[in-house]
């Protein structure tokens, strides 16, 4: 629950942090954001109301005393419809920044379009990341929901 409220907020109040500090000649660092700031605000409306529903879902499952098929459902299909907005966002070309492929490859010294294919595997590889724990997640809640009489699993 903390680290939803605090990604959220970090990605609403202040997503220019999330970036490549570079010490300058000067001793000044020089700071190069991931995202696309304008880009992640297209974003922004649905990362809120995800982590909303996550809240939710997180407050129900405190308030209940056994899990129930019901919630079982609910959880999956936010896990569905989050791995779909993570696509989306993954697949978006203009979300990543262009200046921080450009300085990621000036400290690799390598050429941009080597940088640019290390930004995209990178993007690859965390979308699997992310799918793989979304239907995990799917998987265990419903096998221990359905694996419990009447649908009513222990929360614990």
């Amino acid at each position: 629950m903390v680290m939803t409220i605090v990604f959220t907020a970090l990605l609403y109040f202040r997503p220019e942090v999330i970036a490549m500090y570079v010490k300058g000649d000067n001793g000044i660092p020089t700071v190069t954001t991931l995202l696309n700031i304008e880009r992640l605000q297209i974003y922004i409306p649905a990362i809120i109301i995800f982590a909303l529903i996550q809240l939710g879902i997180f407050i129900w499952k405190f308030i209940a005393e056994h899990r129930n098929l019901l919630m079982a459902i609910t959880e999956a299909a936010y896990n569905i419809a989050f791995i779909v907005l993570m696509v989306v966002m993954l697949a978006d070309q203009g979300l990543i920044n262009n200046e921080f492929i450009t300085t990621l490859a000036s400290i690799m010294k390598t050429t941009v379009d080597t940088a640019s294919t290390w930004v995209e595997t990178g993007k690859k590889v965390f979308g699997a990341f992310v799918v793989i724990v979304c239907v995990w997640d799917i998987a265990e809640t419903l096998i221990r929901t359905l694996k419990s009489p009447k649908g009513s699993g222990n929360m614990k």
